[in-house]
């Protein structure tokens, strides 16, 4: 896989678009790509499985009232509330994600590494899971981490980035029935528009190549593009947009008093899931903290909650 990806990502078109959207038939070459994931089958589950995605916000003393000291009680308490099956957070440094580690030490476990060396060092895209619930499967041709670049199998930036961005990827087994589920969690650049598309290109690319290895696929993340993108346009072609149906508005506060729950600001965070899963129940939560000084928030991002079953 190591040889691989470097490979075929070389192959990708300078223009993503347009890609068919229609008919799909087995390509004898990697391009185009399908329209669709193949035909997974209906993907039975005995009880909910619910998906939370949140950019924490990295912990920066500038911040002031809402500064990573003063929310991360609130956060961790919402995590417990909530208790999600898997949890995507975006922007955690190392102290951070320990610490919410420590705070879900008897439900949940986590992967992922920082970006800027594979190690502890940078922001990470931390993805925990419910071990009472799931299993972490072992994959042998997907790496847990990629780097969204052109060598995605070492730390680096891609394209037009202004930083080193990753997708942290993992299979998990439903103790329950044996299903298998990838999820991936990723943060696309804030800056460059060219590594946003490719992002977007080879993590479908992935899932496209090892999809007869599970039974869904579950996408989520912030992706730094709004709902009428062509990335955001071109994956809600072949995947659903868990929630763009039911709740159509924002999922940033950039932590300005003036961006209430009635007029949140952009929506650039989400969920995707393989067509084959049913999304019974989506939200995004406009809570403010409650340990906290009047208009704190619990990150400049709000999280976004989904929830799937048969």
């Amino acid at each position: 896989m190591k040889l691989l990806l470097p490979i075929l990502l070389s192959i990708l078109p300078t223009s993503l678009y347009p890609l068919p959207v229609t008919t799909y038939q087995r390509p004898t070459s990697l391009y185009p790509l399908p329209a669709t994931l193949y035909q997974l089958p209906p993907t039975p589950y005995q009880l909910p499985c619910t998906i939370v995605s949140f950019n924490i916000r990295y912990d920066n003393p500038a911040d002031g009232i809402n500064a990573w000291p003063q929310r991360k009680s609130a956060i961790a308490s919402f995590v417990k509330e909530k208790n999600p099956d898997f949890l995507g957070i975006q922007e955690g440094l190392s102290h951070q994600v320990k610490y919410l580690d420590s705070q879900l030490s008897e439900t949940h476990h986590f992967i992922g590494v920082g970006r800027d060396h594979g190690d502890e060092r940078g922001e990470y895209c931390a993805l925990f899971y419910n071990f009472h619930r799931y299993e972490l499967v072992t994959m042998e041709n997907i790496p847990t981490t990629v780097w969204l670049s052109q060598t995605p199998q070492i730390p680096s930036k891609g394209w037009d980035a202004a930083l080193p961005r990753i997708a942290t990827i993992g299979q998990f087994r439903d103790l329950q029935t044996g299903k298998i589920l990838l999820v991936i969690n990723t943060h696309f650049d804030h800056i460059g528009a060219t590594a946003r598309q490719k992002s977007m290109a080879l993590i479908y690319l992935i899932i496209t190549r090892h999809q007869h290895s599970f039974d869904g696929v579950i996408l989520l993340g912030d992706m730094n593009l709004p709902p009428d993108s062509k990335p955001i346009k071109w994956i809600s072609k072949r995947m659903r947009d868990s929630y763009s149906d039911q709740d159509p508005r924002g999922t940033f506060n950039g932590f300005n008093p003036l961006m209430q729950a009635l007029n949140p600001g952009p929506r650039i965070d989400y969920i995707f899931t393989s067509r084959n899963l049913n999304v019974t129940s989506c939200s995004v939560d406009y809570r403010f903290r409650a340990d906290g000084p009047s208009l704190g928030y619990l990150s400049d991002h709000y999280p976004v909650m989904v929830e799937i079953s048969n």
